[in-house]
């Protein structure tokens, strides 16, 4: 039987979900193409590298549970007694039951799909010459730096979630790093092997995408107008290469790797990669402010719930885009309350005019900004149009935070004046007054959770550290035994 590919909306997209690597979904013949036609021409390479973008944005991934939804019910975002009962065993961090792996088991599935596709397409460029391709160098290095971009994410996602942290790590091995298709029986490896590998592969990929993002394609990448909404008629070569945002690219390739080398324990890399994306913002030392944090005044008040840019998609350096994720979301939440966010008062204290409590919360302290606007206002079709399919992946704020974390230990003041830069950006008005390393790391570990309240950070920065898990009350949750989730029953048929 042949492998075969499901042609979706004219050829944008290239709709490759399956459970195997191994397997394509078969489907009928005036829909299909095989592979040797789809690598025959470099729209067939176009078509593939977007069906990555649309694999990653299904609710196994970020549509839903590497953001609002399983990551951020293991963060403790939410009062458990509101959430979808599919979550209970996972709020509880009760493994292993087969309410959790429904939920688990997909998120493996999905992302070594991911994983294999990429695989693939990056076989299959590296047997073209730059000639095949109509950008010629920029367009194979921009695909080729996608893909392996792309591998790595996936991977370290999967590293996040199946395996322990570095400083944890008890050098067993957890997890395979894939790079070839097929593989039926990938062996698994230690963690310290997995993140460098991960480590390599976005080097390479940023490496691959340096010209294309800061050189020779700059509109579609300086504008959030060409970034994310994808309207620039003036970016090079049409809208394959519009919406950077929305694509691996340059910076957001860089800020994975300052997350990356930061969840390995390497401060002085982690700040490398964390300034190269920080000299593009608003207060870098380039002056270019190709990304900055969203002007509260442009949110408007959460009690209208119409007027609020919810996603604050100008900070965003890489988003998934699921059309459907109104949908996802409403659907979860049911025809009673569902998803309320824990204890914030506990959480922001006295910095009640923080934007992230008072617009993106609210008084009804739900999870706003995953939520449709209900009434049509030009604010709220726009909201709609372009930051309702949103579900990012990194943000410019995650890039601020990690080189304070790095900071703290050569260069505190420094560290300083970078978070109260983003408080303000976010209306947390009161002036940081620190007078220790200590007390500093904890206002930023406060601010990195209500950052990432319902985008699925507060999991992962507290299985970095190895701290407790703050659950939105005074006595965080002992975590001993909690941190790996296990992997599927059926790994090896991955």
């Amino acid at each position: 039987m042949k492998r075969t590919w499901n042609k979706i909306c004219a050829g944008i997209i290239a709709c490759v979900t399956c459970w195997s690597c191994n397997d394509w979904l078969d489907v009928d013949s005036s829909t299909t193409v095989t592979q040797e036609q789809l690598y025959g021409s470099y729209e067939g390479f176009r078509t593939a590298i977007n069906g990555l973008y649309y694999l990653i944005s299904q609710q196994d991934l970020y549509g839903r549970d590497l953001t609002w939804g399983a990551a951020s019910v293991l963060g403790q975002n939410y009062d458990n007694d509101n959430v979808n009962s599919r979550y209970w065993d996972l709020a509880s961090y009760t493994y292993g039951t087969s309410n959790a792996n429904k939920i688990t088991d997909p998120i493996w599935k999905r992302a070594f799909n991911v994983i294999a596709n990429c695989n693939n397409l990056i076989q299959q460029v590296e047997t073209k010459d730059t000639t095949f391709f109509p950008y010629g160098k920029v367009e194979r290095d921009l695909v080729l730096g996608e893909a392996l971009g792309m591998r790595a994410l996936m991977h370290f996602e999967i590293m996040r979630l199946y395996a322990p942290a570095p400083v944890q790590d008890d050098g067993k091995r957890y997890i395979p790093y894939v790079t070839s298709y097929p593989l039926h029986f990938p062996e698994k490896e230690t963690v310290d092997y997995v993140m460098g590998r991960i480590i390599e592969d976005l080097e390479s990929a940023k490496t691959c995408l340096a010209y294309h993002d800061t050189l020779y394609n700059v509109t579609a990448v300086k504008s959030v107008e060409a970034r994310i909404k994808a309207n620039m008629s003036t970016v090079r070569g049409g809208l394959f290469f519009n919406g950077r945002a929305t694509r691996m690219n340059y910076f957001a390739a860089s800020a994975l790797l300052a997350r990356a080398y930061l969840w390995k324990g390497d401060k002085v890399n982690a700040l490398r990669c964390a300034s190269d994306v920080y000299a593009y913002g608003p207060d870098g030392l380039s002056g270019k402010n190709w990304f900055y944090f969203t002007k509260v005044t442009n949110m408007g008040e959460a009690s209208t719930k119409n007027d609020v840019y919810r996603k604050m998609y100008e900070d965003i350096l890489f988003t998934a885009v699921n059309q459907t994720e109104y949908e996802l979301f409403e659907a979860d939440r049911g025809p009673g309350s569902f998803y309320y966010l824990k204890n914030t008062d506990l959480l922001f204290g006295e910095d009640k005019d923080d934007c992230r409590l008072k617009v993106l919360i609210g008084s009804d302290y739900t999870s706003l900004r995953w939520q449709s606007p209900d009434a049509l206002t030009d604010k709220a079709k726009e909201i709609i149009a372009y930051q309702g399919p949103l579900a990012p992946v990194i943000r410019l704020s995650e890039v601020y935070h990690i080189m304070c974390e790095c900071l703290a230990d050569t260069d505190l003041p420094r560290a300083v004046s970078i978070l109260q830069t983003l408080r303000m950006a976010r209306e947390a008005k009161i002036p940081l007054n620190v007078t220790s390393k200590d007390e500093f790391l904890e206002i930023l570990y406060n601010d990195i959770i209500r950052e990432t309240l319902s985008e699925g950070g507060s999991f992962y920065m507290h299985k970095r550290l190895g701290r407790d898990m703050y659950n939105g009350e005074e006595d965080p949750i002992d975590m001993t035994g909690h941190w790996v989730v296990p992997v599927p029953e059926s790994e090896t048929d991955i």
